[in-house]
């Protein structure tokens, strides 16, 4: 009988398949490592930072604290990223928020691309500064509770983006264009007030005090649950008011209870918006016997011109007066935030 050789399996070579089962096994390790990596989540803010670098999240009460310790800006459960401002022997207040408490387990993302978002879960975006194009930008909180987005770049580092509505040149042509969200409390490039509606207020000072204000805008209300749709001035009662900007007052009227009356005011600027002002003690006469029931009737007034006085707020609080821009037109004053005015009132109110 003839020897008979053994011929080796073609998936086998002689001396070779142990090292196969070797590499087949390694290959798989480092494929689930590199999927792992892929879903890993992004790192949290370092604990007690002023900084939101890029990549970075926020959420969960978790919170980047100003050097003083006296401002914060807080991820809250409920989806709501507020900003917070210490009041020695008060409550803390709350100076801006991207109201966007309905979406509960969101986060607050500084992206890669310089894009600021909130993030509900499923992924959504809910609200975003729209700075997508500045990559490698970080959010810092100051002392001052201003929060800025700065893009890093040699010796020097460039303003992006602040909560006073500060906006950067145009994005160069070849940088795509910032992705969707909403606007929040940026603001708008654009200006409408040129006049500081209560002479002698400025940011900065102690909250409540006279001639202050502070950036309210879209803050939830803790005793109504709405958000505040305006901006408030505080002085004390028959503190002068002025028109804003020129335009014509067209509308007045006035809301009582058992604190007092409540005059407010209606007024149509010339770049098209509208402005509505509540809490007046009293308006000036010429401009009540002028107005119209119809916003294409009324007084025109200038810029700087007296139109009323501060007064007491119907519900008994302190004396401010409530102001509010808005651009959908003459009926829609109260309790629908769209238009931040605060970092044009910081602009133009020296004090």
């Amino acid at each position: 009988m003839s020897d008979v050789t053994s011929t080796p399996h073609p998936s086998q070579p002689p001396g070779r398949s142990r090292s196969n089962v070797i590499l087949a096994i390694l290959a798989t390790v480092l494929a689930i490592a590199g999927t792992l990596a892929l879903v890993s989540p992004p790192a949290s803010a370092a604990a007690g930072s002023n900084r939101l670098l890029a990549g970075e999240t926020l959420d969960g009460e978790r919170a980047i604290v100003s050097p003083n310790r006296q401002c914060a800006l807080v991820a809250q459960k409920d989806g709501n990223t507020v900003l917070y401002q210490n009041r020695p022997g008060r409550d803390r207040q709350a100076i801006f928020s991207t109201a966007t408490d309905r979406f509960r387990g969101a986060v607050l993302m500084m992206q890669k691309d310089g894009n600021l978002v909130v993030i509900a879960p499923g992924n959504k975006p809910v609200w975003a500064n729209q700075r997508a194009g500045y990559s490698g930008s970080y959010l810092e909180i100051q002392d001052d509770c201003n929060l800025v987005e700065y893009q890093p770049g040699g010796n020097t580092r460039r303003v992006v983006w602040d909560r006073f509505g500060a906006r950067p040149g145009p994005l160069p042509t070849s940088t795509p264009p910032p992705s969707t969200g909403g606007g929040g409390g940026g603001g708008s490039t654009k200006r409408p007030f040129s006049t500081c509606p209560v002479p002698g207020a400025k940011s900065g000072r102690p909250y409540g005090s006279n001639y202050s204000f502070t950036d309210e805008w879209n803050v939830t209300s803790g005793n109504t649950g709405t958000k505040h749709a305006a901006i408030d001035i505080h002085a004390p009662k028959g503190a002068r008011i002025v028109a804003p900007a020129s335009g014509t007052v067209f509308k007045v009227g006035t809301i009582t209870s058992k604190f007092g009356t409540d005059r407010r005011l209606w007024m149509r600027l010339d770049s098209g918006e509208y402005v509505f002002m509540n809490h007046l003690n009293s308006w000036d006469p010429s401009i009540v016997k002028a107005t119209s029931p119809t916003p294409s009737g009324g007084i025109r007034v200038k810029a700087g011109q007296t139109i009323g006085a501060v007064g007491q707020p119907s519900n008994g609080s302190h004396t401010h007066l409530h102001l509010h821009l808005n651009t959908r037109g003459p009926d829609s004053e109260y309790y629908q935030p769209e238009r931040n005015v605060y970092g044009n009132l910081v602009a133009i109110c020296k004090g």
